[in-house]
């Protein structure tokens, strides 16, 4: 049995590059990888999550296939999933994001924010709308926790006392 399609989409402040690695790592196992990329700063997200429809339909047949998501992507994907005639064969979410982001709430009234983050930033912020992001049907493996980016001095994880 041949693999399925992997149809991978980035986080936000990322590009298609950053999924790169992932990318040529399951296309040495054999899965073709089209990776979907937007752009926060000038895409709204109702259009971006019907272009992201438009584009895992596009490269359907009747193959099976899954979704990769990165952050705000696996917001899209848990967007467009109810969207598809045809659902994944497996949906895994990396660093997904489940309520508002501590970050993006901070950052939310900020002007410069708001430029470089666009509506989607703004809705990253929106506990009502991550409250209303569906939870996909088929079967879902989800990838977080707090490792990432720290330093001696600054961790946002970190809690202080």
């Amino acid at each position: 049995m041949s693999h399925p399609l992997a149809i991978l989409v980035h986080g936000m402040g990322r590009t298609p590059v950053s999924m790169a690695l992932l990318a040529f790592r399951l296309r040495r196992d054999g899965f073709r990888t089209p990776i979907f990329g937007y752009s926060v700063t000038v895409e709204r997200f109702p259009s971006c999550v019907a272009r992201l429809q438009r584009f895992i339909e596009s490269r359907l047949g009747t193959e099976r296939f899954i979704v990769i998501g990165h952050s705000l992507g696996a917001v899209l994907l848990r967007c467009v999933l109810p969207k598809l005639v045809q659902q994944p064969a497996a949906c895994f979410l990396l660093a997904p994001p489940s309520r508002a982001c501590v970050w993006a709430r901070m950052l939310a009234p900020h002007l410069p924010y708001r430029i470089v983050a666009g509506e989607m930033g703004q809705l990253l912020a929106n506990e009502e709308f991550m409250g209303s992001v569906p939870i996909p049907c088929c079967p879902t493996w989800i990838y977080a926790g707090t490792g990432g980016p720290s330093t001696r001095f600054f961790s946002p994880w970190r809690r202080t006392q």
